[in-house]
Protein backbone atom coordinates (compact mmCIF):
# COMPACT_ATOMS: atom_id res chain seq x y z
CA UNK A 1 0.00 0.00 0.00
CA UNK A 2 1.02 3.55 -0.79
CA UNK A 3 2.05 6.17 2.20
CA UNK A 4 1.25 9.46 1.05
CA UNK A 5 2.24 11.22 4.40
CA UNK A 6 4.20 9.86 7.02
CA UNK A 7 2.95 8.15 10.21
CA UNK A 8 3.64 11.17 12.27
CA UNK A 9 1.66 13.69 10.26
CA UNK A 10 -0.95 11.56 10.47
CA UNK A 11 -1.24 11.07 13.43
CA UNK A 12 -1.00 14.53 14.72
CA UNK A 13 -3.97 15.26 12.04
CA UNK A 14 -5.64 12.45 13.42
CA UNK A 15 -4.99 14.09 17.27
CA UNK A 16 -5.91 17.50 16.05
CA UNK A 17 -8.84 16.66 14.70
CA UNK A 18 -10.26 14.48 17.71
CA UNK A 19 -9.28 17.36 19.89
CA UNK A 20 -11.61 19.55 17.35
CA UNK A 21 -14.52 16.71 18.39
CA UNK A 22 -14.05 16.14 14.59
CA UNK A 23 -12.96 12.59 14.62
CA UNK A 24 -15.92 11.78 12.90
CA UNK A 25 -14.99 13.35 9.82
CA UNK A 26 -16.87 16.02 10.08
CA UNK A 27 -15.61 18.70 7.46
CA UNK A 28 -13.60 16.66 5.44
CA UNK A 29 -12.89 17.34 1.67
CA UNK A 30 -14.66 15.85 -0.93
CA UNK A 31 -11.12 14.78 -3.37
CA UNK A 32 -7.74 13.87 -2.35
CA UNK A 33 -5.65 14.05 -5.33
CA UNK A 34 -1.57 12.82 -5.07
CA UNK A 35 0.93 12.57 -7.90
CA UNK A 36 4.08 10.03 -8.25
CA UNK A 37 6.42 13.25 -7.44
CA UNK A 38 4.43 12.91 -3.85
CA UNK A 39 2.62 16.64 -3.94
CA UNK A 40 -0.97 15.91 -2.66
CA UNK A 41 -4.07 17.75 -2.91
CA UNK A 42 -7.56 18.65 -0.78
CA UNK A 43 -10.37 19.44 -2.60
CA UNK A 44 -13.75 20.82 -1.48
CA UNK A 45 -16.15 20.83 -4.01
CA UNK A 46 -19.41 23.28 -3.77
CA UNK A 47 -22.74 23.92 -6.12
CA UNK A 48 -24.00 26.88 -7.22
CA UNK A 49 -24.31 29.12 -4.15
CA UNK A 50 -23.28 26.48 -1.33
CA UNK A 51 -20.61 27.91 1.02
CA UNK A 52 -18.23 26.60 3.42
CA UNK A 53 -18.90 25.59 6.89
CA UNK A 54 -17.30 26.64 9.95
CA UNK A 55 -16.12 22.58 10.23
CA UNK A 56 -14.13 22.65 6.54
CA UNK A 57 -12.72 25.50 6.69
CA UNK A 58 -11.12 24.48 10.00
CA UNK A 59 -10.48 21.07 8.42
CA UNK A 60 -8.72 22.79 5.22
CA UNK A 61 -6.94 24.88 7.95
CA UNK A 62 -5.57 21.70 9.52
CA UNK A 63 -4.41 19.93 6.33
CA UNK A 64 -2.86 22.54 5.02
CA UNK A 65 -0.81 23.47 8.77
CA UNK A 66 -0.21 19.78 9.90
CA UNK A 67 -0.30 17.77 6.33
CA UNK A 68 1.27 20.46 3.83
CA UNK A 69 -0.75 19.85 1.30
CA UNK A 70 -2.57 22.01 -1.47
CA UNK A 71 -6.24 22.77 -0.51
CA UNK A 72 -8.28 24.04 -2.65
CA UNK A 73 -12.24 25.47 -2.88
CA UNK A 74 -13.86 24.14 -6.26
CA UNK A 75 -17.22 26.05 -7.46
CA UNK A 76 -19.59 24.48 -9.61
CA UNK A 77 -22.08 26.28 -11.17
CA UNK A 78 -24.46 25.86 -13.98
CA UNK A 79 -23.42 26.14 -17.31
CA UNK A 80 -20.20 25.90 -16.58
CA UNK A 81 -19.08 22.75 -17.74
CA UNK A 82 -17.82 22.61 -21.04
CA UNK A 83 -18.18 19.58 -23.37
CA UNK A 84 -14.87 18.26 -24.53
Amino acid sequence: MLQVFSDEKLKAFKTIRALAGRADGKGEPDLFLFRDDGSTMFIEVKRDRDVLSVEQVECLQQIHALLGSVVMVVYLRKGSASSM
